[in-house]
């Protein structure tokens, strides 16, 4: 089944010229991040003692990073929930007066599996048609993956858990999940928290990016690179918006919205309409 996949998503990126340069990028990126490794393919391998993962690219142009991510399929079944709903969330955030969001970037592969389960995380690829296919074994926690959200959650929650006596308002805060949404009621408490969930992180070998507050001073403290970038919070830019959750926030104006896909008004049909609905959590 993996390889008929590969054969199929292959034909398809040969017709998308560009599409498939990203695609190539994306795994070339991932090899000289250390994230995955070519492997050996063993011909005494009984059925089920290995797992080849088909694979293939969602596109979200909208994206500030990372346009293309190529995500794989896999066979487990789907557990409880572990993460906190999106209304708590955005509730809890609605208590403070100042707050801050921030983003782990490639947080899942930031974790790394360990090396008896990697067999089960294996994929074919190659570059060309005229080139022999492949076995990658991916040695992080992988894009798509039934299983994934919960590992990450649970190496945050580890992580908090860690720091939890020293850094109590942070270690709170980075449970909640990897948008973390926090604040306080006074400008010093949310720098000393925005310190304190930066420092907690960086600890777990986590980076963040993408860090917005709805006070000025709180943004001073972080460097420009880090920022998001589609959000100012200097002068009256009302309009500066930042998604998170799924849903966007003006931290000028201090409300949340929801993007819906414009398309063309005569178009419009009752499976469009409720095809955007549903994508509202």
């Amino acid at each position: 089944m993996a390889t008929r996949r590969f054969l199929n998503l292959e034909r398809r990126l040969d017709k998308q010229p560009e599409l498939k340069q990203q695609y190539c990028d994306f795994i070339d990126e991932y090899e000289r991040l250390g994230h995955l490794r070519v492997v050996e393919i063993d011909k005494t391998e009984k059925p089920g003692s290995v797992f080849y993962l088909p694979h293939h690219c969602i596109l979200k142009p909208t994206s500030t990073t990372t346009k293309l991510r190529v995500v794989f399929d896999d066979a487990l079944e789907i557990g409880p929930v572990v993460q906190r709903d999106l209304v708590s969330i955005l509730v809890n955030f609605r208590g403070f007066r100042y707050v801050f969001t921030v983003d782990v970037p490639m947080m899942f592969r930031q974790i790394g599996v360990l090396r008896a389960d990697r067999k089960y995380q294996l994929f074919l690829y190659r570059k060309q048609r005229d080139e022999l296919l492949t076995v990658r074994e991916l040695q992080t926690v992988t894009y798509g993956l039934t299983s994934s959200p919960f590992q990450a959650t649970m190496v945050l929650n580890q992580i908090a858990e860690d720091y939890q006596k020293d850094f109590p308002e942070a270690a709170r805060a980075i449970k909640k999940g990897a948008d973390i949404l926090a604040g306080a009621d006074s400008v010093p408490e949310v720098c000393k928290l925005q310190q304190d969930v930066n420092y907690i992180l960086a600890k777990g070998c986590f980076g963040v990016h993408k860090w917005c507050s709805n006070a000025e001073e709180i943004m001073n403290c972080i460097p420009e690179e880090l920022r998001g970038v589609t959000f100012e919070v200097i002068g009256d830019n009302s309009n500066a918006v930042v998604k998170t959750l799924g849903v966007v926030w003006n931290p000028r104006k201090d409300w949340f919205s929801y993007c819906v896909t414009e398309g063309d008004p005569g178009a419009s049909t009752r499976r469009k309409i409720l095809s955007e609905v549903a994508k509202i959590f």
